[in-house]
Formats: structure tokens, C-alpha cells, sequence
């Protein structure tokens, strides 16, 4: 690529879009948070705004699918944590061998609401719906410790609590560094 004299090159004069190896336009040009006339052709995409919610998880598959599996996973996980006998029998006696039934039961509360919060917080773009989501989690973690309390075989307990707060901390963390992605 030759440049010129005024430290433009002789294949893109200022006022052109720049344009790639193949001939094809480039992305628009920004400056300073604006575009430079003459370098954001028509129909190219153009950068989100300072303002626009960083692309992250919120940009992934049609609303309807997002909150078609994050309710399917939330009514799943709802009616395992209220059942007499969630995990069968024989897996529960080979994790009781290996003295990993209660490091399992626990490390999979804690990574179910992980997962859930994360996917509760990115059903809806915003703040304020992302807090909301982080606050429904931690009250359903609350809810299904109460239930367990009237389920014959279950205890709900302050420690079991404090443990789905955690999962749903570790996914509130996991929301907040996918807001603070670089696009």
C-alpha cells in the first residue's frame, strides 16, 4: 500500500472509506467516540455508543429461547430441591464411599444458582433488571429451604441458604464482569 503526501494513502484518499485487502469497505472509522464523515459507509455496523450496554451474554438467541431454557432450568432445579429423594440411591452411596456426598450436594447448589443467576441476568438488558434478577435468586434460594422443611427426607437450613447466596454471588460476579468487558 503506497502512501501519499499528506501521510494518507493513495488507495484511500481522507474523504473515502478505508477499505480492506479484497476492495471491500472496512469498518467505519471513529474518533473520539465520533465518526469521521465519509469513513461509515451505508449499511456497515457501526460501534455501539458509550451509552448502548456492552454486547456480553445479553446478545445471545432470540428473548422467547432465553427465557424458554431459564424457566425449564429454574421449574428442573425447583422441583429437584423439593423432592423426598432428589439423587438416586446408588449415586448417592458411591459419593458416600468416596466421602464426597455432601461436597457434591453442595458445590451443585452453589454452581446451580450460579448458573441460574447468570441466566436470570441476561433475559433483559439494564441494571436494574440484572439487580432484580440477583434478588429474585437469593429470595428462591430462601423459599426452597423453607419448602424443604415440609418435604419428608429434606432440611431446609441456614446453612444451605448460605450456600445458594454464595452460587448466586459467584453469578452476580460473573454478570458484572461481562458489563465491564471491553466490546
Amino acid at each position: 500500500m503506497a502512501v501519499g503526501p499528506a501521510g494518507g494513502n493513495d488507495e484511500c484518499p481522507p474523504n473515502d472509506p478505508p477499505m480492506t485487502k479484497d476492495g471491500t469497505p472496512g469498518p467505519p472509522l471513529v474518533i473520539g467516540g465520533s465518526f469521521v464523515p465519509g469513513h461509515s459507509p451505508e449499511g456497515a455496523p457501526r460501534p455501539p455508543l458509550a451509552s448502548e450496554p456492552p454486547p456480553g451474554l445479553s446478545s445471545g438467541g432470540p428473548p422467547v429461547f432465553r427465557w424458554a431454557v431459564f424457566l425449564g432450568l429454574l421449574g428442573l432445579w425447583t422441583w429437584k430441591l423439593l423432592q423426598p429423594q432428589p439423587v438416586p440411591e446408588e449415586l448417592k452411596e458411591g459419593l458416600a464411599a468416596f466421602q464426597l456426598d455432601f461436597l457434591a450436594a453442595k458445590s451443585l447448589h452453589a454452581g446451580g444458582y450460579a448458573l441460574l443467576t447468570v441466566l436470570a441476568g441476561t433475559l433483559v438488558p439494564g441494571r436494574w433488571w440484572r439487580v432484580g434478577a440477583v434478588a429474585f435468586m437469593a429470595l428462591h434460594g430462601v423459599g426452597t429451604e423453607i419448602g424443604q422443611l415440609y418435604v419428608p427426607n429434606r432440611t431446609g437450613t441456614v446453612r444451605d441458604v448460605l450456600i445458594d447466596w454464595a452460587g448466586v454471588a459467584a453469578g452476580a460476579v460473573v454478570l458484572r464482569w461481562f458489563d465491564r468487558r471491553p466490546a
